[in-house]
């Protein structure tokens, strides 16, 4: 249970690190969403690795496809439920707990750290109101089982 995305978790990957510093006009990545199946322990390179799940229907064959994607190279998908930490770079004693909950709307390369996942999240709030809130920083984003 100690991995970042468990069994069933919705994920996207496929992200192109190629884009950042670029100022041509180049075509955005296809993102590509799965489930994760499994996970594993690679002993040698210290890395998580995970087998995703997806159907391919380009050709209308709703082909099932397993890849093994490293953990660095994972992002929650779209209606995945997330938990919200405090932001650790705030001087707050309270630092690193659960401050708000929400669902996962969209995911993006920093700009400024290429390796880094930026989310835009739907928080709950009272009732049936929602708000949204874009640029979360991927350390302040955890899995919340529902």
């Amino acid at each position: 249970e100690g991995c970042l995305f468990p069994i069933g978790c919705p994920v996207w990957y496929n992200f192109s690190e190629e884009s950042s510093g670029c100022n041509e006009p180049e075509e955005p990545p296809t993102l590509k969403q799965g489930l994760v199946e499994s996970v594993s322990l690679n002993l040698l390179a210290k890395d998580m690795i995970y087998e995703v799940v997806y159907k391919d229907d380009e050709d209308g064959t709703k082909e099932t496809i397993v890849e093994e994607i490293s953990e660095q190279k994972l992002a929650y998908g779209a209606d995945c439920p997330v938990s919200i930490t405090i932001d650790p770079n705030e001087d707050r004693f309270d630092k690193g707990t659960t401050l708000e909950e929400g669902t996962i709307l969209f995911c993006e390369l920093s700009p400024s750290d290429p390796g880094k996942f930026l989310y835009t999240i739907m928080i709950s709030m009272e009732g049936s109101r929602s708000r949204y809130e874009s640029r979360i920083d991927a350390e302040r984003v955890k899995y919340r089982r529902v």
